[in-house]
């Protein structure tokens, strides 16, 4: 019976093997993922983006950021306090730091054509994930 198993792994190498080469994207993916340099999120125009880890200088920025937003309630962010102000410059310097390093011809006004409620929460999530930060 142990000879089955050894011609059955055999057989599952040679198909594996076999496989078709990896894409350049894909090969890209498997780096990113093995290098820890970042995690991908699809807007809505389509492009899949990758949000690397922030640098040390950043990271300061996204802690005092991360403050003056509501990251569970993000529509909260575009309201206005008593005094007419709101938090959505915050929260737009938050979400473009997200892109910096990668797109920086990411603007807010851009960003706010892509990007929905929802993905922007997950930006967040991964940006506080990526730099071990919690709020």
């Amino acid at each position: 019976m142990a000879h089955n198993v050894r011609t059955a792994d055999a057989g599952l190498e040679s198909n594996m093997l076999a496989k078709e080469e990896l894409t350049q994207e894909q090969a890209a993916k498997i780096e990113r993922d093995f290098m820890q340099e970042g995690e991908e999120i699809r807007l809505r125009d389509g492009r899949t983006y990758v949000i690397p880890p922030l640098l040390l200088k950043d990271a300061r920025k996204l802690m005092r950021e991360l403050e003056n937003i509501d990251t569970d309630l993000i529509v909260g962010n575009f309201l206005q306090d008593e005094a007419g102000h709101s938090k959505e410059q915050a929260l737009f310097n938050i979400l473009l730091m997200a892109f910096q390093y990668n797109d920086q011809d990411m603007t807010a006004e851009k960003l706010a054509d892509i990007c929905d409620l929802k993905q922007a929460k997950e930006i967040i999530r991964i940006m506080i994930g990526l730099n071990g930060l919690k709020k």
